[in-house]
């Protein structure tokens, strides 16, 4: 159903803010998961932040496996840094989860987020 979909909206409207919307609204579309926060990621708490996050990626891999455009990619891929360095900032056991095993990212090099969990880096 989602081929169907990723195929109207680029062919109807063709905006890769909405095509990545709808990957979004995709991945939370679960009625028993918590939904997506609708708060701007500084106001956000630290529960809020990691379903946030997981919603991201959720929409990131299926963009990436619908063969989404490099523009939906890059939009979906900030938005995931933009909470996940919120997340990273705010709370340690996270930060700590994500030094000693293999969380994921929508990225095939882990190095920079590496680099920025462990304050090597201040930006991704």
């Amino acid at each position: 159903m989602l081929e169907g979909l990723l195929a109207l909206v680029m062919f109807n409207f063709g905006s890769p803010e909405q095509l990545y919307a709808l990957f979004v609204e995709n991945a939370a579309a679960d009625p028993s998961g918590p939904g997506i926060p609708d708060l701007p990621v500084d106001e956000m708490s630290e529960e809020q932040l990691q379903q946030a996050m997981a919603y991201s990626y959720m929409a990131w891999n299926m963009a990436r496996k619908q063969g989404a455009d490099d523009e939906v990619l890059a939009i979906a891929k900030a938005y995931f840094d933009e909470v996940w360095t919120a997340l990273i900032d705010a709370d340690d056991e996270f930060r700590a989860r994500f030094n000693s095993g293999p969380l994921s990212v929508p990225s095939t090099d882990r190095k920079p987020y590496q680099l920025y969990a462990r304050g090597e880096i201040s930006e991704l």
